[in-house]
């Protein structure tokens, strides 16, 4: 009885951190997968496809329709981490997968405000992010959510360019009921990070992250 007891203990974590790290592995896949699907449309449109976009509705009001990317994307499969609790789909049959994006460059609007971001205009593809592991929000949730606060300042400056991202930065601040950091460390305590580029790093804490990782205008 104590040498299984003794097994198990060896055992058990093993087979954890095992599970954990084949998790990881396939977070990384999907998020270089997703890099293809937002690259893709970007070449056919001519910009990253934002979050949102203003329609009008048949009584004339104005509408959110969400998810620009997530509509895009044939395997569902690829926007659900394997860390993450996968909570069903949304009213539009889009699996909620705990996936973000920067907002800074995949905006949420349609309409011109903020611009729309073009490809080109990233001179720094292998600094800036574009995706990452996400929170899962209850309200309007969608395949992809943000991994930053979207209000603000869209311009960073170049003198800040070093300065380490706090969670100032990265929690919605109270404006959802779910006040959780939108880049989760669920990764044996690492999260996995897309860049323009189309690699994708790991953090073991947000202040690995620097503005020039968020802003691109520089």
């Amino acid at each position: 009885m104590a040498i299984i007891l003794v097994l198990s203990a060896i055992v058990i974590p093993l087979s954890a951190r095992f599970i954990g790290t084949a998790q990881s592995s396939r977070c990384v896949s999907n998020l270089r997968e997703l890099a293809v699907y937002a690259h893709g449309q970007a070449a056919e449109t001519g910009f990253y496809l934002p979050m949102l976009s203003h329609t009008t509705g048949a009584n004339g009001s104005l509408q959110h329709t969400g998810d620009w990317l997530g509509r895009h994307i044939n395997d569902k499969s690829s926007v659900i981490c394997p860390a993450a609790k996968f909570t069903g789909y949304n009213d539009r049959g889009r699996p909620i997968g705990g996936y973000g994006a920067n907002p800074r460059v995949m905006g949420w609007m349609t309409d011109g405000e903020p611009p729309l971001v073009r490809p080109t205009q990233i001179s720094r593809p292998t600094e800036v992010m574009l995706m990452s592991d996400g929170a899962q929000f209850k309200s309007n949730p969608r395949p992809l959510q943000f991994n930053a606060r979207w209000w603000g300042s869209r311009n960073g400056k170049p003198e800040n360019a070093e300065k380490e991202l706090t969670t100032t930065d990265i929690i919605p601040g109270g404006f959802w009921d779910e006040d959780v950091s939108t880049i989760p460390l669920r990764h044996h305590g690492k999260a996995n990070i897309l860049f323009c580029d189309g690699h994708v790093s790991s953090i073991r804490r947000i202040g690995e992250l620097k503005e020039k990782n968020l802003y691109w205008n520089y």
